[in-house]
């Protein structure tokens, strides 16, 4: 877990995890528009519902909200919202599909 400038990861209840995650909640480096001299890329908190199972080796980076009930695929990369109850996977992550639901038991 890299966390930066005060701001945090926050994790509901009955998660099921893998291994090799990382939490990262902000950029290594500051970037600034030009023009307007604003940063551009602010550190954010991450966010994980209750009731989400993550496979092993996904990265959660800057924007990453993970609602209830989601499952995220091994090796993704998170930067987005995922809705409740989806399965979503792959780097840009994307929602592969909807209306599911898990239970923790190993086959």
């Amino acid at each position: 877990m890299l966390l930066s400038e005060r701001k945090n990861i926050i994790i509901g209840d009955q998660c099921l995890f893998s291994h090799t995650i990382w939490f990262r909640n902000a950029d290594p480096h500051l970037i600034y528009d030009n023009i307007t001299n604003k940063r551009i890329n602010p550190t954010q908190s991450i966010y994980i519902g209750d009731h989400v199972w993550v496979g092993q080796e996904v990265a959660f980076l800057i924007k990453s909200f993970v609602t209830s009930g989601s499952i995220i695929g091994t090796k993704s990369v998170v930067t987005k919202l995922c809705y409740s109850n989806t399965i979503n996977a792959g780097n840009p992550i994307k929602q592969v599909k909807e209306n599911i639901s898990w239970r923790g038991e190993c086959a």
